[in-house]
């Protein structure tokens, strides 16, 4: 994975905390053995794999999370396989939430904190917007959700939710190969979190539209505490038709059907002004027939991720 000056600066910390963790463990001639598979263990495999490369994980640990058997499936054991290898053999990697429990036992097995186990989720979080909010007081990545602002998210919208999955590095990598001008739009851009992976991944031109003007100024504010510079416009989405400026166009489905036809009508009547290759990227693409219907749009690839729909969609505009 392409590590940018921008990204370096933002969670290179990060990166180099989990480096020496690998480093530490090829030193001690030890394996390594991740506890928790949820969204902390998702994002520290990514780390692992993706971004340092250097060592695999031999065990998962998990006592709540289930997986159907067989060779086709990841095994997930309980705490109980510590009884079976010797866990100084290993540096384990704890990736749930404070537990006092989890660390009593490792204690009863001789294991001690920092030496041969770690809290990976203190120190680093879930995702990328856990770890910069540990390192920032002043940002605010929290969910926006139906119950927050039933006058903002009904009827066909839904939740406004941080985009922190561990697939945000695979997506984005897909994003820098695409063959357009790197200038890139959120539509309902919320706090700003896809804004900010946007920078990240070295897009020149970055800007965003949000219709409720709290959520804008708290995007503002974000992206002002990271030292970001977006483009960031309060306004209806759908409505919103200053975007000659931009190829990169973002949707994570911030609105149902009808605002998805808009906002592909003003993508394409900006395409007649001004000719180039345009290109949408739609997480969660529930209305897929309704940007394809009229055949001036084509797929042109699609991606597998840990959304909730885990198809990502990109479609070719022009060109």
């Amino acid at each position: 994975m392409q590590i940018s000056e921008k990204r370096k600066n933002l969670v290179g910390d990060m990166y180099a905390y989990v480096s020496d963790l690998v480093t530490y463990a090829i030193r001690q001639k030890r394996k390594l053995i991740v506890w928790g598979c949820g969204k902390g263990g998702a994002f520290l495999t990514h780390l692992l794999y993706d971004v340092d490369g250097r060592m695999p994980v031999d065990y998962y640990i998990d006592e709540y999370i289930t997986l159907p058997c067989g060779d086709k499936w990841a095994t997930i054991f309980r705490s109980s396989i510590l009884q079976y290898i010797n866990p100084k053999e290993y540096i384990i990697l704890l990736t749930i939430r404070k537990d006092e429990g989890v660390e009593k036992l490792l204690a009863e097995l001789g294991c001690e904190k920092d030496k041969d186990y770690f809290d990976v989720r203190s120190e680093v979080g879930g995702s990328y917007l856990e770890y910069l909010e540990k390192s920032h007081t002043n940002l605010d990545f929290s969910y926006v959700t139906k119950e927050d602002r039933p006058d903002l998210y009904s009827g066909d919208y839904y939740e406004s939710k941080p985009f922190d999955h561990s697939s945000i590095d695979r997506v984005f990598e897909e994003i820098r190969m695409l063959p357009c001008e790197k200038s890139f739009m959120d539509i309902g851009c919320g706090k700003g979190q896809i804004l900010l992976m946007a920078v990240m991944s070295d897009m020149v031109k970055v800007g965003g539209v949000e219709w409720n003007a709290d959520i804008a100024k708290i995007c503002r504010n974000n992206m002002r505490e990271l030292n970001v510079s977006a483009d960031i416009i309060t306004g209806d989405a759908t409505e919103y038709k200053d975007i000659d400026g931009y190829s990169i166009f973002f949707l994570y489905n911030p609105f149902g059907e009808e605002g998805v036809r808009k906002v592909i009508n003003n993508i394409l009547e900006s395409w007649e002004r001004r000719n180039r290759d345009i290109f949408l990227v739609y997480g969660n693409p529930f209305y897929h027939k309704a940007i394809v219907e009229d055949g001036k749009v084509q797929l042109y690839r699609q991606v597998r991720v840990d959304l909730y729909d885990p198809l990502l969609n990109i479609y070719k505009i022009g060109g």
